[in-house]
């Protein structure tokens, strides 16, 4: 049986390893390697990437953080719901190539604690939490870039402008 699940898991690395949504590699990874994640959960899983996306003034490992953290914690969130769980991405050139655009949209259903302007983990165990949307929003503040945080009755969204020079 295990060696079934690995071969399995062989292939589907395979898969991944030929699967490009974009040029920039440490961008590409994070997409690819999330995509596994959602769609062995059953997750709808899609990215839209607008052309000449640019994200060279962010560096690699604050751009795993921002993208990556978001990423994780759309699909453990969309994992909860019993229908149309969904995890949307969408990056983009904004204002002639001036703003680089972010958008992270996922289902959920779990009632979210806000404490005073910020997001508090609905996590139990203070082991499984991640760098948490305040961490996000600090990496996209050093950036000069701004975060929006949107919780509707069954969709969260994070949106974020950076400006480009």
């Amino acid at each position: 049986e295990l060696d079934s699940m690995v071969r399995h898991l062989g292939i589907r690395m395979e898969e991944l390893k030929n699967y490009s949504y974009c040029a920039d590699p440490v961008l590409n990874s994070i997409l690819c390697e999330r995509k596994f994640v959602a769609e062995s959960k059953g997750i709808l899983y899609k990215i839209k990437l607008g052309n000449n996306l640019r994200t060279d003034f962010i560096e690699d490992l604050d751009l795993i953080s921002i993208v990556g953290n978001l990423l994780y914690n759309a699909i453990e969130a969309a994992e909860k719901t019993k229908k149309d769980q969904h995890v949307i991405c969408n990056m983009y050139m904004g204002n002639e190539g001036h703003l680089l655009v972010m958008e992270f949209y996922n289902s959920y259903i779990l009632p979210l604690i806000k404490e005073r302007e910020h997001y508090i983990s609905t996590k139990r165990n203070p082991e499984d939490h991640g760098i948490g949307l305040h961490t996000v929003g600090k990496l996209v503040e050093k950036y000069g870039g701004v975060m929006r945080i949107e919780a509707g009755e069954e969709e969260f969204s994070v949106k974020i402008v950076f400006t480009v020079k």
